[in-house]
Formats: structure tokens, C-alpha cells, sequence
């Protein structure tokens, strides 16, 4: 498999950062572990070198002391980046130095005492998840340190020692190279999809952001447009319904129906660009419902007048029904007016000539049934 590259600078940088802050994190971790271990290894040394225990404890305080010192160096802001890692290293760098010092006090070659580096090493992987880099400088270090302190040891060089534990702290190096290879190489790509993840939620939050800013734009234009068209119409109406009321007589018959057509197309038009204001409304969530008391019988007979002349002219019978128990009810006078008159319309619209269309208004139990019924398709 091909080792995944990031596809921008800015991910190489952002992870990279990631790196910096999870290694912080991990070396808090193994510096504490070092302040505690490391002085409970006085047991060890009781039993393996009694009389080098005490020497040996206090150079495991040492290690504690300096282990925290690093610890709140590590825990203070206003660090570089650089700096930063460079106190992250200290966390397998004290604890090594210190063991190497003990082996090298020792038997140096045949001191067994260099199974604490191999944990050492374990915990470049385990515990600290350390970069290839960050490990391969560990190892490093650590197997030099380990070198010098056979060479300042007691024993005799011995052959078979320093292949057996150089047998193992290789495959120990080779594990951990191993593992923080795979590992970092996963950590990558996981980071790399995260960060696009993310990126692509920012896109679309931005992207969404837009829409929303364009469908308020488009709404305010819909209704600016609906205000411009509605005034100018409003005053041509007006005008028309005086002429039609007060000279209407004054006109033959095929100009009278010409002006009841330019009326009706004209609250046709008017109708269209109310709805559209409300749509409008709804769609801003501002649409409001102003209750009043309305006369029911009242409210239909005003509708059946207004369509009286369009009911005429189709010789059409336009009928209302209220029933006694109906009364007055709390309602929006303009909505309810607008469902019933397009309704009304549409009744008269497909109903054929000598057809009729009723209006209908009754009550069953807490609720008001309306109705309009006709004799069309």
C-alpha cells in the first residue's frame, strides 16, 4: 500500500499540530508514570543488588525529581513547537540515563537491568504513540546509552550476553518501529478524512448559509414586487368599480359585460398577488392570524353578492344556507373571506349555465362546517 499523502499543505500542518498537542497529552501520561514506577523499583533493587539499594533509591528520586520538573515545564504556556517536543522527549530520556547509570554501576554487560529499557522502548509505542521520527531518535538514545554503560560495567565483555540482550532489544526496537509505522500511517489517514469531514461540513454550513441568504433575498424581492404591482392595480380598480356603479346603465350591453370581464380579471390579479404576499408570509414565518367576531350569514351573503353578477351572467342560481345555531364565530375575516371566495369561484367556473351553487354554513358540535356545493363536473 502506498503511504497516504495529505492533499494540502493545510492538512500536513493541521496534523501535524495534532501530532504536537496528543504527544503533549501522552508524555503528561508517562511522566507521571515515570515519577511512580520508577521509585518502586526499589524493591528490585533490594533483592537483586542489596548493597547498592539505598545509592539506587535515591538515584530513582532523581529520576521522580527531574521526571516532574520536565512535568511542569511541559504544563506551561509560551513554548514553541520545537521546544515543546524537545520537553516531550524527556519523559523516556530521563528514566533511560538513570537506568543506563545503574547498569553501568553494575555488571554492566550481564546486569539485567537493561529489561527497563526494552520497557522503555515499549512505551515509545504503547503509551506515547510516538511519531517514526520521535521513535527512531528514542531508540537511538536509548541503545547508545545502553552501549556506553556496558563499556563502563564491572563484567568482562561476554559474547553470549551481548547477543542474547542485543537479540532482544532489537526485536524490541524492531516491534515498536514496526507498530509506530502502521500506526502513524493510520492516524494519518484517519486525521485526513476527519479534516476533509470537516471541511466539507464548513463548506456546506457556508453553502447553506448563502441559500439562506439568496431565499431571503428572493422572498424580499417576491414581496416588494407583489407591493409595487398591488398599487398601481388597486387604482385601477377603483376608478373601474365607480364607473361600473355609477354609469353602468349609461352603456350598452356588450361594454357593460366588458367591464364586468376587466373587473373580474383584475380581483383575479389582485387575488393572485394577496396570495403571493402570504406565501410570502409563510415563508418567513411571520404570517399572523387576527381573530374577530364574524357574522357568518352576513359574511356569506357579502360573498354571494359580490359573485352575483359573474353567477347572472352564467345564469347561474347563487344560493346561501346558514343554519339558526351558527351565529357569530372568532375567525380571520380576510383568510376565511379568501377560502370561500376561491372556492366560490371555482364553483361558479365549472358549474354548467342553469347549474346552481350553494353556500352552506352549519355547526356540529364544537366545530363550523362551511361548504360550497354546485352542480358542476
Amino acid at each position: 500500500m502506498k503511504r497516504p499523502a495529505p492533499r494540502a499543505p493545510e492538512i500536513r500542518t493541521a496534523y501535524d499540530r495534532y501530532t504536537l498537542v496528543s504527544g503533549i497529552r501522552n508524555a503528561t501520561v508517562a511522566l507521571i508514570l515515570v515519577i511512580v514506577l520508577m521509585p518502586i523499583g526499589y524493591v528490585l533493587d533490594y533483592f537483586v543488588y542489596p548493597n547498592k539499594a539505598e545509592y539506587f533509591f535515591l538515584l530513582r528520586l532523581c529520576t521522580s525529581a527531574i521526571a516532574g520538573l520536565v512535568l511542569v515545564g511541559l504544563r506551561q504556556p509560551g513554548w514553541s513547537d520545537r521546544q515543546y517536543r524537545l520537553l516531550c522527549a524527556g519523559w523516556w530520556l530521563v528514566p533511560s540515563v538513570f537506568i543506563s547509570l545503574m547498569i553501568a554501576d553494575t555488571e554492566g554487560l550481564a546486569s539485567t537491568y537493561y529489561a527497563g529499557l526494552n520497557l522503555v522502548m515499549l512505551a515509545v509505542s504503547s503509551v506515547i504513540q510516538a511519531t517514526m521520527l520521535e521513535s527512531i531518535v528514542a531508540i537511538s538514545v536509548i541503545t547508545t546509552l545502553y552501549l556506553l554503560a556496558c563499556l563502563r560495567g564491572a563484567s568482562p565483555f561476554d559474547l553470549r550476553l551481548f547477543v542474547n540482550n542485543g537479540y532482544f532489544m532489537f526485536c524490541t526496537a524492531a516491534i515498536v518501529l514496526t507498530g509506530n509505522f502502521y500506526f502513524n500511517r493510520l492516524r494519518l489517514r484517519e486525521f485526513s478524512l476527519r479534516w476533509e469531514l470537516d471541511e466539507n461540513r464548513r463548506q456546506l454550513e457556508d453553502s447553506n448559509r448563502k441559500l439562506t441568504e439568496l431565499d431571503h433575498l428572493k422572498s424580499r424581492f417576491f414581496a416588494n414586487v407583489s407591493h409595487e404591482l398591488r398599487t398601481p392595480l388597486t387604482l385601477l380598480l377603483a376608478p373601474l368599480e365607480t364607473i361600473i356603479r355609477r354609469h353602468g346603465r349609461a352603456f350598452d350591453e356588450p361594454t357593460r359585460h366588458l367591464l364586468h370581464t376587466m373587473q373580474s380579471n383584475g380581483m383575479r390579479l389582485l387575488r393572485l398577488i394577496n396570495d403571493l404576499l402570504d406565501l410570502f408570509r409563510l415563508d418567513s414565518g411571520v404570517m399572523q392570524v387576527r381573530r374577530e367576531a364574524i357574522d357568518i350569514a352576513e359574511l356569506l351573503r357579502g360573498l354571494a353578492s359580490a359573485a352575483r353578477q359573474l353567477a347572472d351572467d352564467k345564469r347561474l342560481r347563487l344560493e346561501t344556507h346558514v343554519s339558526p345555531e351558527v351565529g357569530t364565530v372568532m375567525a380571520d375575516r380576510d383568510k376565511l373571506e379568501k377560502i370561500l371566495l376561491n372556492l366560490q369561484l371555482n364553483a361558479l367556473k365549472f358549474s354548467p349555465a342553469g347549474g346552481r351553487v350553494e353556500l352552506r354554513a352549519r355547526r356540529e358540535g364544537e366545530e363550523l362546517v362551511l361548504q360550497v356545493t354546485d352542480t358542476g363536473v
